[in-house]
């Protein structure tokens, strides 16, 4: 096995592999490992689909774009919901977000209006966690504070299918 230098500076964050093995993302860009041209994307936190090749990412200003390696990014949520990093369903074909006014939101990677899929009251903050694998729920823990985050967070559990919450 010999080792082969993709990119000889300025990666940071984790490194994560495409479904298809064909590229590696860190926290702005990515690269394919047959080596080349490092390709930068204007924001620290990149998603892979668990389906297919295409990354999806929270712009600076709130916005969510989707980008198939050597094409263009589409944007699928406009920078108006305030969007934060997005989560794919295992079967990649919808996003979950933390967005304005402490909620959760749910959109088709073919684009569309976000849902609200979960609110969270008072002061408190959602923190996306991931989906169950068969993809049915999106769980989030409930951040209140530093002291609460110590102590652990309560975790809930949202059905995509009829916004119902459970605590876990």
């Amino acid at each position: 096995c010999t080792p082969t230098t993709l990119v000889a500076k300025g990666v940071s964050g984790t490194p994560a592999f495409s479904s298809d093995g064909k590229y590696v993302s860190f926290a702005g860009g990515y690269v394919s490992v047959a080596g080349g041209a490092v390709h930068r994307v204007a924001s620290p936190q990149l998603v892979w689909s668990p389906a297919r090749t295409m990354l999806a990412y929270a712009t600076r200003d709130g916005a969510i774009d989707l980008l198939i390696p050597g094409r263009r990014p589409r944007q699928i949520v406009a920078q108006s919901v305030g969007a934060g990093t997005p989560s794919f369903s295992p079967n990649g074909k919808t996003l979950v977000f933390p967005g304005r006014g402490r909620a959760l939101y749910a959109v088709s990677v073919t684009g569309g209006t976000p849902r609200l899929l979960a609110g969270v009251a008072g002061p408190a903050q959602p923190m996306p966690f991931g989906f169950s694998p068969d993809g049915r729920y999106f769980l989030f823990h409930v951040a209140e504070g530093a002291s609460l985050a110590s102590d652990g967070m309560p975790l809930v559990a949202v059905s995509l299918a009829t916004g119902k919450e459970t605590t876990i």
